[in-house]
């Protein structure tokens, strides 16, 4: 197995895995409030821009590291919390993603 196959099971396995996720899963299989599944992955279904986009559902245990790669890495440069949440929600969804962005880049002296 490769390693992209590794981290691709692990992530598929902490989704399965996250308490905070376990209503969501529900939602998924009931077809209810924009969730849906594809290949053992929960999704998030978003209109931006007019366009229906298919968000990952990020586990509570990754969170931290999606939003410290949207907000410091050489891409994103501390752009403060708007721009940082607009670059997270065109590929990611949580629940409480707009808060934690805030919190997150709130003691930021950067940006």
């Amino acid at each position: 197995m490769d390693k992209g196959s590794m981290m691709a099971d692990s992530f598929r396995s902490e989704q399965e895995c996250c308490a905070e996720l376990a209503l969501v899963w529900k939602h998924a299989k009931e077809s209810k409030g924009n969730y849906y599944e594809v290949d053992g992955y929960l999704l998030h279904r978003d209109k931006i821009l007019g366009e229906s986009i298919g968000q990952l559902v990020i586990p509570k245990c990754i969170r931290t590291e999606v939003l410290r790669l949207a907000h410091t890495s050489v891409f994103s440069s501390h752009m403060g919390p708007k721009t940082t949440h607009e670059r997270i929600k065109y590929s990611f969804f949580w629940e409480g993603l707009r808060a934690d962005v805030k919190k997150f880049c709130e003691p930021c002296k950067e940006c």
